[in-house]
């Protein structure tokens, strides 16, 4: 079965879920979600919508739909499949005996809410979940909640949520400024601490020796606009939810821009914030801007929780990190942050080169060659150095985990920003090594790529969004795989995962020409580009027709391949028939797609 998530053309209104055969493409049903589902997951019979029910303005004010998650049980008679919804908001009848609470108790567990709606009747209305998974056994469901910087936990047998937290305010490092002149990755800046609000964007689940773990990735978002507490206006200081804190502190760590003065930050508890600031959740940017110039808002905690917390928080987490939970808890516990590996191996040390060219490396040894040569913390071409080091850096988007044959676990985080996907070896979730890192993109860096090779198809595969990793028993080449969606590239990409000698650059391209994943019919190098046969292992490899071994020359397929290292990825863009590379706008990956079939009948997946 496959499960598709549509919102409703009105924004008011309910999306729906709609259910189709996998091998005969029917269309077999469809069911009511919550309002703008999204994110899916499933397991032993069972499926989960995320519904994000984020605000809008209907052109007479602004509207909040609730927060919530549909769960589905999924069965089939005599081979006709059948499917029952039912959608649980947030609210005191889908809790457990004494777990909702009061919109001040839930501030005090550290769940970040704005107004006009944090108040007890509308608490649903505020919370904006995200994503979701179940545990390996299907017995529990973990949402994240955003912007709220916040999870729940839900018992699918009793079909209640269990509690709702906010998730730990973890000690921050990093680079932290756009105007430092170069990559400074450190802990402390001019005496001063930074902690981040890790405001997970997916979560996947996984168990080991009996223990539940819950792996995040720390994207961190704002609310902008809506029902936020800043409005909908903006002024100098404040645009939406978003703040620079050099704007609104004085002390010479966070006013200098070479420190925390350019850092994207926010308040720790929007409601009170506004509420302080100018008597009311519902005033604009202006006004709070205007009332909080040269006001100290910092109080000790109470039990309303009034107020903000003493410190400076950073949105988002650059990092991924791996919590555990067992039933009768209530609340997650950390195991292990990746910290600032993400912002390593993109640029920050030398043991992680982009591209075999090392574009960062002149800019680390000595501060020259950074700006339009060196990607670090760059989401675009032309190179764009340190440009997203005050904000959410690489931006860690999605996670998922696998086990390789020999009983080693793997957990993949794609980056959104800078592209590519982060491997590291879980096998023990307290103490995870970093594996790999490779980035299939191609950063542009000659003057040729701006005038011959300026088509958006030659950034390749940059923004990974949604990952599903492919258990040997179940791959179609015989060979455990990653798929990997990029909207930003229009394609699916398939990667084979393999055990190999550590690589020594992370696989980016610094120009088209020298780029082994472009064909050379189309201006790159072009020695990476495999087909089925080249990839393929075992009894996948012989019921295909394949010769015994690879010519090696360059083939006409779009598929493409990378060296890698323990246990890493190695990019293999189109495999047998949807698993080919589809071009938003060609049907390139749709030809090779129908032709490959052709040729390979019995490769169907």
């Amino acid at each position: 079965v496959v499960v598709a998530a549509a919102p409703a053309k009105d924004e008011g209104q309910d999306g729906m879920l709609a259910f189709y055969n996998a091998r005969t493409f029917q269309f077999p049903d469809c069911k009511v979600a919550g309002n703008k589902p999204e994110g899916i997951a499933s397991s032993h019979g069972k499926l989960s919508c995320i519904n994000e029910g984020s605000p809008y303005n209907d052109g007479t004010g602004n509207v909040d739909p609730d927060g919530s998650m549909t769960i589905c049980d999924l069965a089939a008679t005599n081979n006709v499949p059948s499917f029952t919804c039912t959608t649980k908001k947030f609210e005191s009848a889908n809790f457990a005996t004494s777990a909702w609470k009061t919109a001040d108790e839930f501030r005090s567990d550290g769940v970040r809410l704005f107004g006009p709606n944090a108040v007890d009747a509308t608490v649903g209305k505020d919370l904006e979940p995200e994503g979701g998974c179940f545990t390996e056994d299907g017995k529990y469901q973990m949402t994240v909640l955003q912007d709220n910087n916040a999870y729940a936990m839900y018992d699918v047998s009793a079909g209640k949520y269990l509690f709702l937290k906010g998730f730990p305010h973890i000690t921050a490092e990093g680079d932290m400024s756009d105007k430092d002149d170069g990559i400074n990755i450190q802990a402390a800046w001019g005496g001063q601490t930074v902690k981040k609000l890790i405001m997970p964007d997916q979560v996947t689940c996984f168990t080991d020796n009996g223990k539940y773990y819950f792996m995040t990735a720390n994207e961190g978002d704002t609310r902008d606009g809506g029902d936020d507490p800043i409005g909908i206006s903006s002024s100098e200081d404040f645009e939406g939810e978003e703040i620079k804190l050099g704007k609104i502190c004085s002390e010479n760590a966070c006013s200098d821009d070479g420190l925390l003065g350019r850092l994207l930050t926010t308040v720790f508890m929007p409601a009170d914030f506004a509420q302080q600031a100018c008597g009311s959740q519902t005033c604009d940017a202006q006004a709070i801007d205007d009332n909080s110039s040269g006001v100290s808002l910092t109080t000790t905690a109470t039990s309303n929780t009034n107020g903000v917390t003493k410190g400076v928080f950073s949105i988002g987490g650059k990092s991924t990190t791996i919590f555990t939970w067992a039933p009768g808890e209530t609340s997650l516990s950390m195991v292990w942050d990746s910290n600032t590996d993400f912002e390593h191996v993109t640029g920050g040390s030398a043991a992680w080169k982009t591209t075999p060219y090392d574009l960062c490396g002149a800019c680390r040894a000595s501060g020259t060659d950074c700006d339009d040569k060196c990607p670090f913390n760059s989401d675009r071409v032309p190179i764009d150095f340190d440009g997203r080091s005050a904000k959410k850096g690489p931006e860690p988007e999605c996670v998922t985990t696998g086990v390789m044959p020999d009983g080693t676990r793997l957990s993949f985080v794609g980056l959104e920003r800078t592209g590519g996907i982060v491997t590291h070896d879980i096998t023990d979730p307290t103490s995870p090594k970093l594996q790999d890192y490779l980035n299939v993109r191609n950063w542009k860096t000659a003057s040729a790529d701006t005038t011959e090779f300026n088509d958006w198809m030659y950034n390749l595969n940059d923004g990974p969004e949604s990952l599903i990793f492919i258990s040997e028993a179940d791959s179609p080449i015989g060979a455990p795989m990653l798929a990997a969606a990029t909207p930003m590239a229009g394609r699916l990409t398939m990667y084979k995962i393999a055990k190999k000698a550590m690589r020594t650059d992370d696989g980016a391209c610094k120009d088209t020409a020298t780029c082994p994943y472009i064909s050379s019919a189309s201006g790159g190098e072009g020695s990476a580009i495999v087909d089925f046969c080249d990839v393929a292992v075992g009894t996948k490899k012989t019921a295909a027709g394949c010769d015994s071994g690879s010519s090696g020359k360059e083939k006409n397929g779009v598929a493409m391949a990378a060296g890698f290292a323990a246990a890493g990825v190695v990019a293999v863009i189109g495999i047998v028939g949807s698993y080919f590379s589809y071009r938003r706008g060609h049907d390139s990956g749709y030809s090779l797609a129908k032709d490959f079939d052709a040729k390979h009948p019995g490769n169907d997946i």
